[in-house]
């Protein structure tokens, strides 16, 4: 019952728990932290576009654009909306003991709210139905932005004082699939603004959908229950896996040993040896972070997510460093011939 009622009341006064649960759980000082990572990762992905040899000039600048346009809310609302139980007074009031009552005032409250907004110039930043609670991170391509709430920002996956090979590969790495999004296969159509324009000509698309076909095959070859994984319609969520994983390794090594000029994958192979524990600690980050108790037949049905062991298999192996750390034989499952290389 208790569990009914929490996330009840999350779900009913979103923003009014997000102010509790940050004041208690989310120090300033944390959002600073985080917010720099993730303008980092963000300047990281930038050197990744200016190098893609299969984009022309003028998708190249737009991208960019886009990137460069891509607002940030981590932790919480930049601005937070006017938050009180009094809110509620003029719908009966939140009071003890009246679930029923307390559910109809606080949907009165939502549905006053969505139409005091009619007409109004859209706030790109508003947090809509998440909340700085949500164990979870979001783009919006509607409004190309990047919403990551406090809940997420917490141990196992982030904490300021943890070792930053684990806060990259963690939580790093789904910022990183989040800002990557935006240029996925549904993300690719939309502009800096949120507008679904097609800023790539036909030979451009032509190219990220040959190397995007490598990706979707490669999922597809993956069984859960004697039943294949949908690799078409989990495309977006792996192009994100896979790009936001090797920005942040990228970016891990460019800030622990090189400037980005001299940086290059020759180097970063050798950086550690004969002790590697970084990079160790990067990937089994980024595995724990899907680390999951489900039964098989459910797995297959999340729809556009991959199942978790194979957001991490399926990513890894196609990742040469990965096959490096870990020492894995040519040609064995995690350092296969051939790999798909897109972001």
């Amino acid at each position: 019952r208790w569990r009914k009622c929490f996330f009840s009341t999350g779900e009913a006064m979103d923003m009014h728990v997000s102010r509790v649960f940050v004041n208690h759980y989310f120090p300033e000082s944390s959002r600073r932290h985080a917010l720099d990572m993730l303008m980092q990762i963000r300047e990281q992905f930038n050197q990744t576009l200016q190098k893609k040899e299969w984009m022309d000039e003028a998708a190249r600048v737009k991208a960019v654009y886009k990137l460069q346009h891509m607002f940030l809310e981590v932790g919480h609302p930049s601005v937070w909306p006017p938050s009180a139980f009094q809110d509620f007074k003029s719908f009966g009031g939140i009071r003890d003991n009246t679930y029923f009552d307390n559910i109809v005032a606080t949907n009165a409250f939502d549905v006053q709210n969505a139409l005091s907004r009619l007409g109004k110039k859209v706030d790109r930043r508003r947090w809509g139905s998440s909340s700085a609670t949500d164990v979870n991170s979001y783009y919006s391509r509607k409004v190309n932005g990047i919403f990551i709430p406090a809940g997420i920002l917490q141990p196992p996956f982030y904490s300021p004082t943890q070792a930053i090979a684990r806060n990259y590969g963690s939580v790093g790495s789904i910022c990183g699939h989040e800002m990557t999004h935006g240029f996925d296969d549904i993300g690719r159509e939309y502009d800096a603004d949120g507008n679904r324009n097609g800023w790539w000509d036909e030979q451009v698309v032509k190219n990220f959908k040959e190397r995007a076909k490598c990706i979707s095959e490669l999922f597809s070859s993956y069984e859960v229950d004697g039943k294949h994984v949908n690799g078409e319609l989990t495309l977006g969520e792996a192009i994100a896996d896979s790009g936001g994983l090797k920005v942040k390794l990228l970016l891990l090594h460019v800030l622990s040993l090189f400037t980005p000029r001299q940086f290059s994958w020759e180097s970063f192979l050798h950086a550690y040896q004969p002790s590697h524990t970084d990079r160790m600690l990067f990937f089994i980050a980024m595995g724990q972070t899907w680390c999951e108790k489900l039964k098989p037949q459910v797995s297959l049905y999340l729809l556009l997510h991959p199942p978790s062991k194979f957001r991490v298999i399926g990513t890894l192996s196609q990742f040469a460093p990965f096959a490096e750390t870990f020492r894995c034989p040519v040609g064995s499952p995690m350092n296969p011939a051939r790999r798909c290389h897109l972001w």
